[in-house]
């Protein structure tokens, strides 16, 4: 049976506001985060859903909380799910990124130095919770909130023929649409939806 999978990046936060790289760092939502999710949350009162997972991070875990709540269900917090680990970039603006490391476009594409997980770990980590969670619920509708390094990671991995289409910035509460089917893989349905978004301004737009 073919599972829908709503995947989400989290609401904004102080760090996305401020240009600065997350990471692994528990940052929560900012007040223009929680309007975005509470518009999310909205928008998706119509469509079905039938369980809820997140990144264990706040800001994951708050967008997750607000589609949860209108669907009466409750979240499924998942540390498989969690942002790249950016190592001693995280906390840094990418102005300052810029600057004191030459190389950061080289590191940021493959991983491997300053911490920063590598690429294609991140690619694998996240398409395996992803089938996890498609195979747990067969047939089922199901939002996944994650993050945006993390969740391009994994779309790169299922994606394969649709590749060209990633070329977008998934934006905060931006709405990615796939199936997922035990005999047909992944089918990439829509990328980074954000009709809910008409009433509120976005550090990331």
């Amino acid at each position: 049976m073919e599972t829908h999978l709503w995947l989400i990046r989290h609401g904004e936060t102080v760090y996305n506001q401020e240009r600065r790289i997350q990471g692994r760092l528990d940052i929560p939502l900012n007040e223009n985060g929680k309007e975005q999710a509470r518009l999310l949350a909205e928008w998706m009162r119509t469509r079905p859903v039938d369980a809820v997972y997140a990144s264990d991070l706040k800001r994951a875990v708050e967008t997750a909380e607000a589609i949860a709540r209108v669907h009466g269900l409750t979240v499924n917090p998942l540390q498989g799910l969690r942002e790249r680990s950016f190592g001693e970039w995280e906390g840094i603006s990418f102005e300052e990124l810029e600057e004191q490391y030459p190389d950061w476009k080289k590191v940021w594409a493959e991983g491997g130095r300053y911490g920063v997980e590598r690429f294609d770990e991140l690619s694998r980590r996240i398409a395996e919770q992803w089938e996890w969670i498609a195979r747990r619920h067969p047939g089922a509708h199901v939002v996944v909130v994650g993050h945006g390094s993390s969740m391009h990671a994994g779309l790169m991995a299922i994606a394969h023929e649709q590749r060209n289409e990633l070329n977008v910035r998934l934006t905060n509460t931006g709405v990615t649409s796939v199936t997922f089917h035990p005999d047909h893989g992944w089918q990439l349905v829509r990328i980074n939806q954000t009709d809910h978004l008409q009433a509120v301004k976005s550090a990331d737009r």
